[in-house]
Parts: C-alpha cells; sequence; structure tokens
C-alpha cells in the first residue's frame, strides 16, 4: 500500500476508486472543477500514479485490487458522514455490489438495489435478455459452450465473452461461415460459455453516457445530455477519436433505454452502447455500472455527471446542472489514437487534421498539467 498525502483523518465527502487510468483522471478532474476535493485510490500494482499528481486530490493510495480498495474505504471511512464513492472499473463497481449491505447505510454508491444484482447483470447474456425484455433491439445472439454448434446462428458473425469484467474483449472475433466457426471452437482450450451474436454492418457507433439518480419525489431521474459518435478506436475498445453531441435531432429509443436502466434497478454513471445497422435498427451491445472512459468529454460539453450525482447525494438541487447546454466536442487519447497511423488505418495528414480540431483532451489539461507530465514519463520508462 502506498499512501499519498495524510489527509485519512478528514471527514472524506467523495472517493474516487478506478485504475491509473484516464477514466479515474476524468472524474478527479470534473469534481475538482466544482470544487470537491476527493480521496483518490488506485488500483493497481504499480509504485507511482500519474492520476495521484492531479492538483484536485486531496490525498490518496495504491492497493492492489478492488477488493482491497473496498474492504479499505469500509475500515477507514465508516461512520464519517454521507461519503460518496465513484467506481471508474467495472471490477470496482462488482466488488462494491458484492459488498452492497455492508455498505449501503455509510456509503452512497453506484448500485441495483440488491446485492449481487449488479454482478449478476455484468454476465452479457443475462444483459441482453433484460434489455430485450425492456424493447431494446439486440443482435440474434446465441450461448454456446464447448465446440458444438448449434442450429440458427446466421453468418457472419462474432464470438464474444460472457463475463464483462473478467472475460477477454480479444475474445471478439468475426466469422464468415460455420467452417471458419467450428475451427475456432476446436482450438479453443477453455469450455467457459461464449455468445455468438450475427454481425451487424454498422452504419453508426455510439454512445448514450450518462447518470441515473433517485430525485426527491422518489423517482428515477435518467440524464444523457448527448451521445458520442465513434469515428475509429482500437479493435477491443471504443475509446478512441470521436465526437460528441447534444441529442437535438438525434433519435433513438428513449424510453426502452430508461426502462431498462430501471429495470436494473441502478443509480450511478453508466454509458450504454449501441451499433445502427445499415438497415436503420439501432442494436443494443452493452452498458457499463460505472464511469465511462469517454465520459469526460460529458464534463467539456458543459454537463458534469460526477458532480449531479454528488449534488443528488447530498440531498442538493442538480437541475441547473442537468439542463446546461451541450457544446460540440472532439476527442482525441493521442498516444492511443497514434497507433491508427501506425496501423496503416489513417494517414498522417489525415490524423493532423483531426489533432488540430480535437477540443477535449482526456490527460492535457492548462489547470492541472502534472497528470499529463507524469503520463508521459509513465510511458517513457515502460518504453525504456
Amino acid at each position: 500500500m502506498i499512501v499519498y498525502n495524510n489527509y485519512l483523518q478528514i471527514m472524506e465527502h467523495s472517493i474516487v476508486v478506478g485504475g491509473n487510468h484516464h477514466n479515474t483522471l476524468g472524474v478527479v478532474r470534473a469534481l475538482g472543477q466544482k470544487g470537491v476535493s476527493p480521496f483518490v485510490i488506485i488500483v493497481g500494482n504499480g509504485k507511482s500514479s500519474f492520476v495521484l499528481k492531479s492538483r484536485y486530490i486531496k490525498g490518496g493510495l495504491i492497493l492492489p485490487t478492488s477488493e482491497d480498495a473496498v474492504l479499505y474505504i469500509k475500515e477507514e471511512f465508516s461512520g464519517q458522514g454521507r461519503t460518496i464513492i465513484y467506481s471508474c472499473s467495472d471490477g470496482v463497481t462488482c466488488s462494491l455490489d458484492n459488498h452492497y449491505d455492508e455498505l449501503k447505510d455509510n456509503f452512497v454508491f453506484f448500485n441495483g438495489k440488491e446485492q449481487g444484482r449488479i454482478s449478476r447483470l455484468t454476465n452479457k447474456y443475462e444483459m441482453l435478455r433484460l434489455a430485450l425484455m425492456c424493447g431494446l433491439n439486440i443482435p440474434a445472439t446465441i450461448k454456446i459452450e464447448g465446440n458444438t454448434i448449434p442450429n440458427g446462428i446466421t453468418y457472419p458473425c462474432v464470438t464474444k465473452d460472457m463475463d464483462n469484467v473478467n472475460g477477454s474483449k480479444h475474445d471478439m472475433k468475426l466469422f464468415q461461415n460455420v467452417e471458419q466457426l467450428s475451427n475456432f471452437l476446436q482450438n479453443n482450450n477453455e469450455s467457459k460459455e461464449i455468445l455468438v451474436q450475427h454481425y451487424i454492418d454498422k452504419e453508426l457507433e455510439f454512445q448514450l453516457i450518462g447518470c441515473s439518480v433517485i430525485n426527491d419525489k422518489g423517482e428515477y431521474d435518467i440524464i444523457i445530455p448527448g451521445h458520442t459518435k465513434i469515428i475509429r478506436a482500437q479493435p477491443v475498445t471504443n475509446t478512441g477519436f470521436l465526437e460528441y453531441y447534444s441529442n437535438d435531432g438525434f433519435s433513438f429509443d428513449k424510453d426502452s433505454c430508461k426502462n431498462f436502466i430501471k429495470a436494473c434497478g441502478y443509480t450511478g454513471l453508466f454509458s450504454i452502447e449501441f451499433i445502427r445497422g445499415k438497415d436503420g435498427i439501432d442494436y443494443f451491445l452493452e452498458i457499463n455500472f460505472r464511469n465511462d472512459g469517454n465520459a469526460y468529454v460529458v464534463t467539456k460539453a458543459g454537463v458534469n455527471l460526477p458532480y449531479i450525482f454528488y449534488l443528488n447525494a447530498l440531498g442538493k438541487d442538480y437541475s441547473a446542472e442537468a439542463q446546461r447546454p451541450i457544446h460540440m466536442q472532439v476527442s482525441m487519447p493521442v498516444v492511443k489514437d497514434f497507433k491508427t497511423v501506425l496501423q496503416g488505418r489513417v494517414s498522417i495528414l489525415q490524423w493532423l487534421k483531426d489533432l488540430k480540431r480535437t477540443n477535449c483532451f482526456f490527460y492535457k489539461d492548462k489547470k492541472d498539467p502534472a497528470p499529463l507530465r507524469a503520463y508521459i514519463k509513465e510511458l517513457l520508462i515502460n518504453r525504456i
């Protein structure tokens, strides 16, 4: 355990937990810009963290696992008032979910109203079943185990790991016919269940990044200020070069999305991922019960979702923040996106044009420069 600053005796009103990642840094900066200085727990085995260099934090430490982080919070912060926890990874959300009954009286955190519910819903098959019941469209999906191919699979198809938390997105593969799928299954030494979905020829990939809270009337208030349009990303993530717009004039099934979140019993920050097919249908892919890696673009666009959750948790009025206008943003994780140039997917000239019009960066911030310097230092050390 590595502790930064000795603030453990100070009553904390917010704790941010996540990896040494821009996801965590985005929540820290969103809160800090509103005058809220969180205590930060970095989950990982590193000896240092660029996130903990932020000027906005009161203190922080590094712990090896999400479970260690939750146990530490329970031991150190119970009985210190209404403390708010922000989850920036799937593992942290599930650890909090698995300790729901122990934490619910002392902490406000992303949850599904009962212990274990969110962990169950991170199973992609269960997630898709509930989404379908709530009126969302999903790609034709079949669950298989072993190497026997059932009837009814439509080609081309993609395979996905069932476990949204501990599974590998590298298991996402495209197959054009039954022979290719059969060869993959025969060579797959693990007997775990996987999903096979019909491949959607996409027109657009987009996200709905939002916040779900219970208002003063005891009703769900689900705030989705806008949507991302994914321009390009690496194969196993949608954190890449993107544009963010308000939802004015953008058509999507808002009612089914909100019904789905209510059916999950969920309050907290979230993102829902969709593919719009060339057939004009929006297909639900998954929901993330946490702060999304792209979520800082919403803060930059004008609406501070972490602060909305903070105000609601303290019983304060958040309506003014939720109703702020959205200003279109262009976001680029520069180092990761430059890989698309090295991969030959985009020309250096086009990349430089895209960089020039980018106005949202996940690491660079003139008012909080230390994390970027530390991040570059970490990159150089790891490269060496």
